[in-house]
């Protein structure tokens, strides 16, 4: 991953109403706009000197104040950021992107709209980068999972967990297997130069992302109490809680 390391101004995950069904990664530094797709990796980068020169109209608001208001609309939801600000991102061919970005100003009554225009050159990754990316993507869902079931913490012998609580514990265990799984078969893939990392992180990543979905289900079944859920959800629960008696 190739995310700069100047100070940041934001950085987060974000959407865009071009790029339906679509989660991206974003860094704005002073000086530079950085964008990933989430499922792909696929990077995009854009070094901005002076935001004058991305300006489809001259205007005489500071780099500084531009730069930050990019900043806060790619870390607002696409719903709370239509209004004042609107930001979006284009393919315009050959793998670059553009980043649209629209200020609403009513100055005296009247609209002034500066816009600008922030063509995004693709990144080289490397599988290395990839790794990296897939494992900080991992551990995000970790963590997920460990917000989603509390429990995990508990001891499994202690008389006074409730039977649901150690299910969740069993969900949470598991999360935690995976996560493992995945440290061993990446030093493997590192001590190997014929193993290919996708390869080895591919099978890792879906598992971690099938128990975070585990969890998140049979959380709904606790708080909603959703009898469908519970009736496919508690079983597979109700079977590992059998497996880990």
């Amino acid at each position: 991953m190739t995310m700069q390391t100047a100070a940041a101004i934001k950085t987060g995950k974000t959407t865009f109403s071009s790029q339906r069904n679509a989660v991206f990664r974003f860094s704005v530094t002073p000086e530079t706009i950085w964008i990933e797709q989430q499922k792909t990796k696929q990077q995009w980068q854009c070094t901005v000197s002076s935001v004058h020169d991305f300006a489809l109209k001259s205007t005489r608001i500071p780099h500084d104040v531009v730069m930050e208001y990019l900043a806060m609309s790619l870390d607002r939801s696409e719903a709370i950021r239509r209004g004042d600000v609107e930001v979006d991102l284009l393919s315009i061919g050959g793998r670059r992107m553009r980043l649209k970005l629209s200020l609403n100003f009513s100055i005296a009554g009247k609209a002034w709209k500066p816009e600008y225009q922030f063509n995004l050159e693709p990144i080289p990754v490397t599988e290395t980068q990839m790794l990296r990316a897939e494992l900080l993507e991992t551990e995000e869902m970790l963590g997920l999972l460990y917000a989603i079931v509390p429990a995990w913490v508990l001891n499994s012998d202690d008389p006074s967990i409730s039977r649901h609580e150690r299910a969740m514990q069993v969900v949470a265990l598991k999360g935690a297997t995976f996560w493992l799984q995945l440290c061993t078969l990446t030093k493997s893939a590192m001590e190997d130069p014929e193993m290919h990392v996708k390869t080895v992180t591919k099978w890792s990543v879906s598992a971690v992302r099938n128990s975070c979905g585990a969890a998140a289900q049979y959380w709904s079944v606790l708080t909603h109490k959703a009898v469908e859920a519970f009736s496919t959800v508690g079983q597979f629960l109700s079977e590992q809680c059998a497996e880990n008696a």
